[in-house]
């Protein structure tokens, strides 16, 4: 693993231009629990796809979503609100959206009951 964190920090430092396969990194990252390092390349996509032509809008719209969904899971709700209502700027699919919405209501009602978790 310490193999793995050490080439990780390489990459990280290199300009990659396959978003494709930062962006499955960052997802198997999360699927690992290494929710602090997928954070850090999921902002690295997102700032590589606003900085240049080759990133949509919805694919900006789901790497907000993933971070947003990152921050949810270590309920940093507030992190968690800003990432969701930034993803609804970008994303294009209906359904999308909609799951989108949902969850930022239940976060939105949970911070407004005083709660600090969803759980």
């Amino acid at each position: 693993m310490v193999q793995t964190h050490q080439a990780l920090t390489e990459t990280l430092k290199c300009e990659i231009k396959n978003f494709n396969l930062l962006e499955e990194l960052g997802d198997q990252l999360v699927s690992l629990g290494k929710l602090e390092i997928a954070e850090t390349l999921d902002k690295k996509l997102l700032d590589s796809w606003q900085g240049s032509n080759f990133g949509s809008s919805n694919n900006i719209g789901n790497v907000h979503s993933k971070l947003a969904k990152i921050y949810h899971t270590q309920d940093r709700l507030i992190d968690a609100k800003l990432y969701y209502t930034e993803a609804l700027r970008f994303l294009e699919g209906e359904t999308d959206r909609e799951k989108v919405e949902l969850i930022l209501n239940d976060i939105k009602s949970v911070m407004e009951s005083g709660l600090t978790t969803l759980n």
